[in-house]
């Protein structure tokens, strides 16, 4: 329940500046004001409404849920747990069910993720000296990676333990640990430190967006509701920034299936960053029926670092 406990804090606080609108951006005359911030109320209102009937739906839906899983076991992945409430345990007790499907696990995972893009564009890359996979599953990029620059240094995290015991199998001479990269969009002024000291010259963010429970909304909600998706970029503006602080070169983002949750966060915050795309690859902010197979973002570590 821990992961809807910034949404009740958001549901409770006073109505200022809870959405942005022309009352606090431009000063247009008393009277226009007047009617603007009766409005804005009015919005607020009407936003948190939504949110508190969002809020019971998503409870009653968690619940039957857990009652219908238990009563009829409905799936032996069980991974449908994660896009309500994401959390280490969660994915831990995935992960170990997984074990039982094979050695691929709940997503079958095997050498063609030796294909994936963010592995074709790391490879014609100049030379690096240390690397990040902050969702490492596995471990056969990692370990790919390794085996392709063994004289840099690999370091990989996952947020299941179960995840970084298969990955420290797999990548022996890699660096891994546990840790949960939502933890990334936690306020601003804590401080949030990588599993790993130091700075990377790349960072590599595979599939792992779309079960993050950006500010506090379950996933799940997060994938259906836009007007949810639109509230949470503060967190995910956050969230990048911290990224982007331990890497040097460049971020590298999965196209995360082209999940609407990834797809809107680099959407809404295109403006505030410098964004780049493989050269194989369409930019979707284009016109035209443009795809995405990777996001990349520029870091902003000291190269001296």
């Amino acid at each position: 329940m821990h992961v809807l406990r910034p949404l009740v804090k958001w549901l409770c606080r006073p109505s200022d500046n809870v959405l942005p609108t022309k009352s606090n951006r431009i000063d247009v005359g008393p009277h226009i004001n007047g009617d603007l911030k009766g409005r804005e109320t009015r919005s607020s209102f009407q936003g948190r409404v939504i949110c508190l009937v969002s809020l019971v739906g998503v409870l009653l839906m968690s619940a039957l849920l857990v009652v219908l899983e238990d009563r009829f076991h409905l799936s032996s992945k069980r991974t449908w747990v994660a896009h309500v409430f994401p959390s280490p345990e969660i994915w831990d007790n995935i992960h170990q069910e997984g074990r039982k499907l094979g050695e691929g696990g709940v997503w079958g995972y095997g050498d063609w993720l030796k294909d994936k893009e963010s592995l074709k564009y790391l490879l014609t890359q100049p030379k690096y000296d240390r690397l990040a996979d902050i969702s490492s599953s596995v471990g056969i990029v990692l370990s790919t990676l390794q085996e392709r620059n063994p004289e840099a240094e690999h370091f990989g995290s996952d947020i299941s333990h179960e995840m970084v015991n298969q990955t420290k199998q797999r990548c022996k001479k890699c660096h891994v640990a546990q840790f949960d990269i939502s933890q990334f969009q936690r306020p601003e002024g804590e401080v949030v430190p990588y599993a790993f000291p130091g700075t990377f010259d790349y960072v590599l963010v595979e599939d792992v967006l779309i079960y993050i429970a950006w500010g506090g909304w379950p996933p799940f909600l997060l994938r259906v509701c836009e007007l949810c998706r639109r509230m949470v970029l503060t967190h995910q503006k956050r969230w990048l920034q911290r990224v982007k602080a331990i890497t040097r070169r460049t971020v590298i983002f999965s196209d995360h299936q082209g999940n609407p949750i990834v797809a809107d966060m680099f959407r809404g915050l295109a403006r505030e960053l410098h964004l780049g795309v493989n050269t194989h690859t369409v930019h979707f902010f284009g016109s035209g029926k443009a795809e995405v197979l990777l996001y990349l973002v520029n870091g902003t570590a000291g190269a001296g670092d």
